[in-house]
């Protein structure tokens, strides 16, 4: 019993510092990756209007034919409104269409990663660092999976 409450508490401790693991979200078809509280310092920058790729995982597309998988910031949600939208802490509602760019990059060979559907497109994945670095709006680059 003691070991129990200790791994309560760890957990707990662990939720309220904003430690969380990757998690997937999916409602109603739609699959949305979450990365863990991350203090990566990936410089990439990755840009494409809100898009529900092959699978229907969101992602980021430039010119709606390339495609990248995202890994999104600690805390961001499936917004409860229709359309689809998703909800990033500290940003807002981003809904389908919208751009935006964000730091962020290529997943780390030991990255701990959400799993990934098998229904999902994951030739391209990009993981974005944090919320403090997503932004509205377009910014030059030429592949929304490839990062700098």
């Amino acid at each position: 019993m003691r070991r129990v409450a200790i791994g309560v508490l760890v957990a707990g401790l662990l939720l309220a510092s904003g430690c969380a693991g990757p998690r997937a979200f999916e409602r109603d078809g739609i699959h949305l990756l979450v990365g863990p509280s991350s203090g990566m310092g990936r410089q990439a920058l990755i840009s494409g209007k809100l898009h529900v790729g092959e699978g229907g995982c969101v992602g980021l597309t430039k010119d709606g034919k390339s495609s990248a998988l995202i890994i999104w910031p600690a805390g961001t949600t499936l917004s409860d409104a229709d359309p689809v939208a998703i909800h990033i802490p500290g940003v807002g509602r981003i809904g389908l269409g919208e751009v935006i760019s964000a730091g962020g990059g290529d997943p780390g060979p030991n990255e701990v990663l959400p799993a990934i559907p098998d229904e999902c497109d994951a030739r391209s994945i990009s993981v974005i660092d944090g919320a403090r670095w997503v932004r509205r709006g377009p910014a030059e680059l030429a592949d929304p999976g490839r990062g700098a």
